[in-house]
């Protein structure tokens, strides 16, 4: 063969190569787009599994804590729920990264809880 139709082919293998890799980043990076972008209308679960034990140091009766209330707040990540003197009372497992932005902000300051129905509330909330 001659040295102008060996150029002439490996250019246009070359191309060929080229439009083959240049059509498979942009499948790709469409791909990409689809998977960081959830679709509309979406519904996202996240299962968080509680666990019911209160350790030793976590043992109040309700009625020392009735009266006064509770406090639902981050801690350690999680949720934890206080006494209003600042006991921890249990520890939830649910992370709090894992809550929307509104509801990290409320954790971060704390949500005070008057009434065992309205805790209960919450943590059906939180842990479903």
């Amino acid at each position: 063969m001659k040295r102008k139709t060996m150029l002439r082919l490996t250019a246009v293998y070359a191309f060929i190569l080229l439009s083959i890799l240049l059509i498979s980043v942009s499948f790709l990076l469409h791909k990409m787009k689809q998977i960081s972008a959830p679709p509309q209308n979406s519904t996202e679960y996240i299962y968080i599994y509680v666990s019911e034990e209160m350790s030793d140091r976590d043992a109040h009766t309700e009625s020392d804590t009735e009266a006064s209330g509770w406090i639902m707040k981050e801690y350690r990540g999680r949720i934890g729920i206080f006494s209003t003197d600042g006991v921890l009372l249990q520890e939830l497992d649910t992370y709090v990264k894992t809550l929307p932005e509104a509801d990290r902000k409320l954790l971060g300051e704390g949500i005070y809880i008057e009434t065992r129905t309205k805790l209960n509330a919450l943590i059906e909330d939180y842990t479903e």
